[in-house]
């Protein structure tokens, strides 16, 4: 089984008026990346690949989770289609890495990584009662077969979801 890691970007600053893809993280966006990082490493579930969007938030998000599990020295992948982009785009974009670079961390937005969670798991998800799966800094872990990319709808199994108490 291959392992696959959802992390959705850390709540972002709005108090400048910055067009959405410069937006940066605020404090507590900031410190839930961290969170996560250090939760990951805790758990023993480290990604080998982080491909991030290219959204400041996000890389910002992937950098300080990737500090916390002591990858601090590499970058995480830029993949454009990850700004706004569909499960398609999403899925082409983990299709790219090879079997020896897995277990992935991807590190995106919303609705595409409650999408992509949605189009991935036949059983039925944790839904919010406001409708989300991937709050903020919401990290979520799959297991995928090795040939998941054959048949991938529902071909995963939702082993984590875990939201900050403190992020929406």
């Amino acid at each position: 089984m291959l392992q696959l890691i959802l992390l959705r970007h850390g709540k972002s600053d709005w108090r400048e008026p910055l067009p959405d893809r410069l937006r940066p993280l605020k404090r507590r966006g900031k410190l839930a990346a961290s969170e996560a990082g250090h939760y990951l490493l805790q758990s023993e579930h480290t990604p080998t690949t982080v491909i991030s969007s290219p959204a400041t938030r996000a890389i910002e998000t992937a950098r300080l989770c990737m500090i916390a599990i002591k990858m601090s020295e590499s970058e995480p992948d830029i993949n454009e289609s990850l700004y706004m982009g569909s499960v398609a785009q999403h899925l082409s974009a983990l299709a790219q890495v090879t079997v020896s670079h897995w277990p992935v961390m991807m590190v995106g937005h919303n609705p595409a990584l409650d999408e992509l969670l949605d189009y991935l798991i036949a059983d039925s998800l944790p839904y919010r009662s406001d409708g989300k799966l991937m709050t903020t800094a919401a990290l979520a872990r799959i297991a995928l077969p090795r040939k998941w990319q054959e048949n991938p709808r529902g071909a995963g199994q939702l082993l984590e979801l875990r939201r900050p108490t403190r992020n929406s």
